[in-house]
């Protein structure tokens, strides 16, 4: 393969569906500012309006006189710059059975979505208040344990006396969760026919109380406990480009070299919208 058989702008398109498809925290996130990007090191302004006073009429009386807003301004910075670059020499793209670079970019692309996965992740968990934060279960099938069901309806309570919206829920759990999920009755039995399609593809799983549930490697941890999170879409936004990808040929080499970038960032705008629960897995 040579330089002028590639074509970066097809990589760049191609990439940009191979980080989509294997990011899981992207899910928990709007994209609300993504177009308002200008590169590496910018920033989004995103304003938020104060509560509007509310007071008692009074027949044959004057208004008070009109309140000023309040406004509080948050900032999405991208501040995340992540890079590939790998060459491929011609001996070795002549000996081989197929394609290397083919294969070599969808590698790229699951290294860096598995790099911004841990970073949204990680985001997530940094700002969830001590007030949002249920006590820790041990989650299982044995007596006194938590059940996995009702540890999502516990995480939607708190979700509900904060006013959080049902519509846009999610909840990041591990692997082994997940299982316990399936082998409830009330998840797998008697689900509906959207939570049995779900639990068959594998990502998301399903549904619990309206609540779309996601597996993954990328939790936090506690220890060697999972923190599970719980929030929906409006709590945090985030926003990607693949700045740029290039394909050349090293000057003192036979060969094709590429290389990427990919920026992004991410803000979590209503932290009362998320609930953290530390489990340990049961026996």
């Amino acid at each position: 393969m040579t330089v002028a058989t590639m074509i970066p702008a097809l990589w760049a398109a191609s990439l940009l569906t191979n980080l989509n498809d294997l990011h899981v925290f992207k899910n928990g996130f709007n994209r609300d500012y993504e177009g308002e990007l200008k590169g590496m090191g910018s920033s989004v302004k995103i304003n938020s309006i104060g509560r509007v006073t509310i007071s008692t009429y009074t027949a044959n009386a004057d208004l008070s006189a009109p309140e000023t807003l309040t406004f509080a301004d948050q900032w999405l910075l991208i501040d995340q710059g992540k890079t590939f670059h790998f060459y491929v020499d011609d001996l070795d793209a002549r000996q081989a059975k197929g394609d290397l670079m083919s294969p070599a970019m969808t590698e790229a692309a699951w290294g860096l979505a598995d790099t911004c996965d841990s970073f949204l992740a990680t985001t997530l968990d940094n700002a969830i208040l001590s007030a949002n934060t249920l006590t820790a279960a041990t989650v299982g099938t044995g007596a006194g344990e938590a059940n996995a069901y009702d540890v999502v309806v516990r995480a939607n309570v708190l979700l509900d006396d904060n006013n959080v919206p049902q519509s846009g829920r999610w909840g990041f759990v591990p692997n082994w969760f997940g299982g316990m999920l399936k082998r409830d009755p009330r998840f797998s039995s008697f689900g509906t026919p959207g939570n049995v399609q779900q639990a068959k593809r594998g990502e998301p799983i399903g549904e619990v109380d309206g609540t779309t549930i996601y597996k993954t490697n990328n939790l936090p941890l506690s220890g060697s406990d999972a923190k599970l999170v719980f929030g929906y879409k409006g709590a945090a936004t985030f926003a990607e480009q693949i700045n740029k990808t290039e394909a050349y040929s090293p000057e003192r080499r036979f060969g094709d070299a590429v290389k990427g970038l990919h920026v992004y960032g991410a803000k979590v705008t209503r932290p009362y919208a998320l609930v953290r629960l530390i489990a340990t897995q049961g026996t």
